[in-house]
Protein backbone atom coordinates (compact mmCIF):
# COMPACT_ATOMS: atom_id res chain seq x y z
CA UNK A 1 0.00 0.00 0.00
CA UNK A 2 1.55 3.55 -1.09
CA UNK A 3 2.87 5.23 2.11
CA UNK A 4 1.27 7.91 1.54
CA UNK A 5 -2.46 6.61 1.62
CA UNK A 6 -0.99 4.66 4.95
CA UNK A 7 -0.21 8.28 6.41
CA UNK A 8 -3.62 9.85 5.45
CA UNK A 9 -5.65 6.64 6.88
CA UNK A 10 -3.46 6.84 10.06
CA UNK A 11 -3.18 10.07 10.91
CA UNK A 12 -6.55 10.99 10.03
CA UNK A 13 -7.48 7.82 12.31
CA UNK A 14 -5.77 9.56 15.04
CA UNK A 15 -7.31 12.88 14.29
CA UNK A 16 -10.64 11.60 14.88
CA UNK A 17 -10.05 11.08 18.46
CA UNK A 18 -7.73 9.63 20.90
CA UNK A 19 -7.18 5.96 20.73
CA UNK A 20 -9.09 5.71 17.67
CA UNK A 21 -12.39 4.27 17.81
CA UNK A 22 -12.26 4.81 22.23
CA UNK A 23 -11.34 8.28 22.56
CA UNK A 24 -10.63 8.18 26.07
CA UNK A 25 -10.89 11.51 27.84
CA UNK A 26 -8.78 12.31 30.74
CA UNK A 27 -9.74 15.73 32.71
CA UNK A 28 -9.15 16.60 36.00
CA UNK A 29 -12.43 17.34 37.87
CA UNK A 30 -12.40 20.16 41.00
CA UNK A 31 -15.24 21.06 42.37
CA UNK A 32 -15.32 24.01 45.17
CA UNK A 33 -16.44 22.66 48.37
CA UNK A 34 -20.19 23.75 49.14
CA UNK A 35 -19.95 25.67 52.47
CA UNK A 36 -21.52 25.26 55.41
CA UNK A 37 -24.49 27.12 57.63
CA UNK A 38 -28.07 27.88 57.35
CA UNK A 39 -29.37 29.99 54.39
CA UNK A 40 -33.11 31.73 55.38
CA UNK A 41 -35.74 31.28 53.44
CA UNK A 42 -36.38 34.43 51.22
CA UNK A 43 -40.06 36.23 51.96
CA UNK A 44 -39.78 37.55 48.37
CA UNK A 45 -41.35 34.99 45.58
CA UNK A 46 -38.77 33.24 43.96
CA UNK A 47 -37.80 33.96 40.32
CA UNK A 48 -38.10 31.60 37.88
CA UNK A 49 -34.94 30.03 36.73
CA UNK A 50 -34.23 30.62 32.75
CA UNK A 51 -34.26 27.49 31.01
CA UNK A 52 -31.04 25.97 29.64
CA UNK A 53 -30.76 26.09 25.62
CA UNK A 54 -28.44 24.19 23.36
CA UNK A 55 -25.56 25.95 22.59
CA UNK A 56 -24.72 27.11 18.75
CA UNK A 57 -20.33 26.85 18.79
CA UNK A 58 -19.24 29.34 16.15
CA UNK A 59 -15.69 28.08 14.71
CA UNK A 60 -13.73 30.11 12.01
CA UNK A 61 -14.93 27.76 8.99
CA UNK A 62 -18.54 25.87 10.81
CA UNK A 63 -20.80 25.87 13.28
CA UNK A 64 -21.54 23.05 15.47
CA UNK A 65 -24.87 23.07 17.95
CA UNK A 66 -24.44 21.41 21.41
CA UNK A 67 -27.07 20.12 23.83
CA UNK A 68 -27.39 21.09 26.83
CA UNK A 69 -24.96 20.11 29.40
CA UNK A 70 -22.44 19.49 26.26
CA UNK A 71 -19.49 21.98 26.58
CA UNK A 72 -16.34 22.76 24.31
CA UNK A 73 -13.02 21.02 26.00
CA UNK A 74 -9.81 21.25 25.30
CA UNK A 75 -8.05 19.94 22.19
CA UNK A 76 -4.50 19.45 20.47
CA UNK A 77 -3.46 21.84 17.44
CA UNK A 78 -4.63 19.39 14.94
CA UNK A 79 -7.96 18.84 16.36
CA UNK A 80 -10.82 21.76 14.81
CA UNK A 81 -12.70 20.80 18.15
CA UNK A 82 -13.46 18.73 21.29
CA UNK A 83 -16.89 18.73 23.11
CA UNK A 84 -18.00 16.49 25.65
CA UNK A 85 -21.06 16.16 27.89
CA UNK A 86 -19.90 17.48 30.87
CA UNK A 87 -23.08 16.26 32.91
CA UNK A 88 -22.86 12.47 32.34
CA UNK A 89 -22.62 9.91 35.30
CA UNK A 90 -20.41 7.30 34.93
CA UNK A 91 -19.01 4.57 37.62
CA UNK A 92 -15.31 4.88 37.74
CA UNK A 93 -14.72 2.11 39.50
CA UNK A 94 -16.24 -0.19 36.51
CA UNK A 95 -13.66 1.85 34.25
CA UNK A 96 -10.85 1.13 36.65
CA UNK A 97 -10.37 5.01 37.48
CA UNK A 98 -10.34 6.45 33.63
CA UNK A 99 -11.95 9.46 33.61
CA UNK A 100 -14.07 9.06 30.47
CA UNK A 101 -16.93 11.73 29.28
CA UNK A 102 -18.90 10.98 25.96
CA UNK A 103 -17.61 12.91 22.98
CA UNK A 104 -16.84 14.42 19.89
CA UNK A 105 -14.43 15.58 18.22
CA UNK A 106 -14.20 17.37 14.69
CA UNK A 107 -11.13 17.68 11.70
CA UNK A 108 -11.48 18.69 8.25
CA UNK A 109 -8.06 17.47 5.99
CA UNK A 110 -7.60 17.94 2.00
CA UNK A 111 -7.92 14.73 -0.11
CA UNK A 112 -5.86 15.86 -2.92
CA UNK A 113 -2.52 15.70 -0.96
CA UNK A 114 -2.83 12.13 -0.33
CA UNK A 115 -2.68 9.45 -3.62
CA UNK A 116 -5.13 6.78 -4.57
CA UNK A 117 -7.65 9.17 -2.18
CA UNK A 118 -10.04 10.46 -4.94
CA UNK A 119 -13.12 11.18 -3.08
CA UNK A 120 -15.17 10.98 0.11
CA UNK A 121 -15.82 7.28 0.04
CA UNK A 122 -11.84 6.39 -0.61
CA UNK A 123 -11.24 8.49 2.70
CA UNK A 124 -14.24 6.43 4.58
CA UNK A 125 -12.60 3.07 3.52
CA UNK A 126 -9.07 4.14 4.19
CA UNK A 127 -9.98 4.70 7.57
CA UNK A 128 -11.93 1.48 7.89
CA UNK A 129 -8.84 -0.65 7.03
CA UNK A 130 -6.64 1.36 9.59
CA UNK A 131 -8.83 0.37 12.22
CA UNK A 132 -9.28 -2.97 11.26
CA UNK A 133 -5.37 -3.23 11.60
CA UNK A 134 -5.07 -1.40 14.53
CA UNK A 135 -8.13 -2.25 16.75
CA UNK A 136 -8.44 -5.95 16.52
CA UNK A 137 -12.01 -7.42 17.08
CA UNK A 138 -13.37 -3.93 15.61
CA UNK A 139 -16.76 -4.39 14.12
CA UNK A 140 -18.95 -2.20 11.55
CA UNK A 141 -22.17 -2.49 12.67
CA UNK A 142 -23.64 0.08 9.70
CA UNK A 143 -22.84 2.57 6.91
CA UNK A 144 -25.18 4.46 5.57
CA UNK A 145 -24.79 7.36 3.29
CA UNK A 146 -26.53 10.80 3.53
CA UNK A 147 -26.82 14.89 3.40
CA UNK A 148 -26.28 17.42 6.48
CA UNK A 149 -26.62 20.83 5.24
CA UNK A 150 -27.19 19.42 1.47
CA UNK A 151 -23.66 17.93 1.20
CA UNK A 152 -22.73 14.34 0.92
CA UNK A 153 -22.22 12.59 4.42
CA UNK A 154 -21.25 9.06 5.16
CA UNK A 155 -22.56 7.72 8.48
CA UNK A 156 -20.79 4.85 10.14
CA UNK A 157 -21.53 2.90 13.26
CA UNK A 158 -18.79 0.73 15.15
CA UNK A 159 -18.21 -1.07 17.97
CA UNK A 160 -14.36 -1.61 19.72
CA UNK A 161 -13.05 -2.41 22.50
CA UNK A 162 -10.14 -1.37 24.56
CA UNK A 163 -8.51 -1.33 27.75
CA UNK A 164 -11.18 -4.04 28.19
CA UNK A 165 -14.26 -1.12 27.85
CA UNK A 166 -16.57 -1.93 25.19
CA UNK A 167 -17.07 1.76 23.10
CA UNK A 168 -19.41 2.43 20.44
CA UNK A 169 -18.68 5.07 17.74
CA UNK A 170 -20.03 7.00 15.06
CA UNK A 171 -17.66 7.89 12.22
CA UNK A 172 -19.42 11.00 10.12
CA UNK A 173 -17.89 11.99 7.06
CA UNK A 174 -18.55 15.40 5.23
CA UNK A 175 -17.69 16.47 1.69
CA UNK A 176 -16.57 19.89 2.62
CA UNK A 177 -15.54 22.51 -0.27
CA UNK A 178 -13.17 21.02 -3.14
CA UNK A 179 -11.17 18.32 -2.18
CA UNK A 180 -11.84 18.41 1.24
CA UNK A 181 -13.54 16.08 3.42
CA UNK A 182 -14.72 16.77 7.53
CA UNK A 183 -14.80 13.85 10.28
CA UNK A 184 -16.48 14.17 12.71
CA UNK A 185 -15.95 11.05 15.54
CA UNK A 186 -18.29 10.47 18.23
CA UNK A 187 -18.13 8.24 20.82
CA UNK A 188 -19.87 6.42 23.94
CA UNK A 189 -19.63 3.60 26.29
CA UNK A 190 -21.56 0.50 25.04
CA UNK A 191 -24.00 0.84 27.64
CA UNK A 192 -24.89 4.45 26.98
CA UNK A 193 -25.34 3.53 23.32
CA UNK A 194 -29.23 4.29 23.31
CA UNK A 195 -29.27 7.24 25.27
CA UNK A 196 -26.71 8.91 23.08
CA UNK A 197 -27.79 7.50 19.28
CA UNK A 198 -29.80 10.41 18.47
CA UNK A 199 -28.26 13.23 19.94
CA UNK A 200 -24.93 11.33 17.82
CA UNK A 201 -27.29 12.27 15.02
CA UNK A 202 -28.96 15.51 16.05
CA UNK A 203 -25.48 17.12 16.66
CA UNK A 204 -24.11 15.46 13.42
CA UNK A 205 -27.16 17.15 11.70
CA UNK A 206 -26.57 20.61 12.89
CA UNK A 207 -23.16 21.12 11.07
CA UNK A 208 -22.87 23.90 8.92
CA UNK A 209 -20.08 24.86 6.84
CA UNK A 210 -19.29 28.82 6.91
Amino acid sequence: MNSKFITFAVTLLILLGIAAAGFLVYRNLTKPAAEGGYVPESSEPQKEEPQEQETILVKNDFTIVLPVGWQEAISNADVLMVAIDDREEIDRAKLGGIDFRTNFSVKADDMSQYNKVQNMQDCVNSVKTSLIQMIPGIQFASEEEGTIDGRPAVFVECRSTQQNINFETLLVFIEGNYDEVWAISFNTLEDSRTNYRDAFYQIARSFKLK
